[in-house]
């Protein structure tokens, strides 16, 4: 088995010139609202968006990215709690 890296960081990772673009490495970040993809995403409406629904009051929804030419997966969450 390969010994592989795993990154957490906050959104400051998350720009086209620091993505980690090695294979290598699996990353977590979060995605930054001003990032023309995630703000189209965000201002989907209800029914644009297929929602799994969750426990406690949140649900989420999984699209793929291009972003920074890596192919990415995002999770777009949605907590009812934060919302209200």
């Amino acid at each position: 088995m390969e010994n592989f890296f795993k990154w957490v960081a906050d959104s400051a990772l998350y720009t086209k010139d620091k993505l980690l673009k090695n294979n290598d490495y699996i990353w977590v970040t979060c995605v930054r609202e001003t990032i023309t993809e995630a703000r189209r995403l965000i201002e989907k409406t209800e029914e644009e968006i297929v929602w799994e629904n969750r426990e406690k009051g949140y649900k989420t929804s999984g699209f793929k990215s291009l972003y920074g030419g890596i192919e990415q997966r995002w999770l777009l969450v949605f907590s009812e709690q934060a919302y209200l």
